[in-house]
């Protein structure tokens, strides 16, 4: 139908005969169940698929005739889900240690921390301490402190200042070993500068006298050949 199609058809005739309206019979080749649930809401009360054999129409027709039509799913409605139980909770029991894990997990109280020892002193039986003794007994108990830190001091520093002081002997010996190759080496090039100022000199000098013997050998000859000529 041009512009209208069966659910809109079937719910357009229920919508305006709620109540003596003729049973509708939707048929179609569409037979799924979302078409059988269009079917339903349009107001349908039967579905009827394509093709479809004479019997199934009787057998249609006979449950609308009867009261009884009803438009199947075949995908089963599912069951309400049921509602939980409401749990009281309760707050949690704590129970009692173990006997032995109790013990083990016990504090021990708290001891006292026993007295150092007092400062042994050579005293002779039945001798009267007298102030100035006990000072001189303290004073050579702190110096014999002061000589045991004092000992603990150089035996961890002299390590340290001999490994410096190797240090500082290699470093110096380092240097005076450079100074003296330098020294070397300006010697070694001040020598050679020499040579090689001394053969310019030779070869220089060598040059100048032949030049100097070829000119006066020439002016010898000029002479000679002017006398002969006269």
């Amino acid at each position: 139908m041009p512009g209208m199609d069966g659910f809109e058809t079937s719910r357009t005739i229920t919508s305006q005969h709620p109540h003596d309206s003729a049973p509708i019979i939707m048929c179609s080749a569409n037979a799924t169940d979302e078409d059988k649930r269009d079917a339903q809401q349009s107001g349908a009360v039967s579905f009827l698929s394509k093709p479809y054999t004479p019997d199934q129409l009787s057998s249609i027709l006979k449950t609308v005739s009867e009261g009884t039509a009803a438009i199947s799913l075949e995908e089963p409605v599912a069951p309400p889900a049921p509602v939980p139980a409401v749990v009281e909770k309760r707050p949690p029991t704590i129970a009692a240690p173990i006997p032995a894990m109790a013990e083990a997990l016990a504090v021990p109280p708290a001891t006292a921390e026993a007295p150092l020892p007092p400062l042994r002193v050579e005293i002779e039986a039945g001798a009267a301490l007298s102030v100035a003794d006990i000072e001189q007994i303290a004073e050579r108990a702190a110096w014999a402190s002061a000589e045991k830190v004092a000992r603990d001091i150089v035996q961890e520093l002299v390590p340290n200042l001999a490994r410096e002081a190797a240090v500082q002997a290699a470093r110096n010996v380092s240097e005076d070993l450079g100074r003296r190759a330098a020294h070397a080496a300006v010697r070694a090039a001040q020598e050679a500068a020499k040579q090689v100022a001394t053969e310019i000199a030779r070869g220089t000098a060598e040059r100048t006298a032949r030049s100097t013997a070829q000119e006066s050998a020439r002016s010898v000859a000029e002479q000679a050949a002017r006398e002969v000529s006269l």
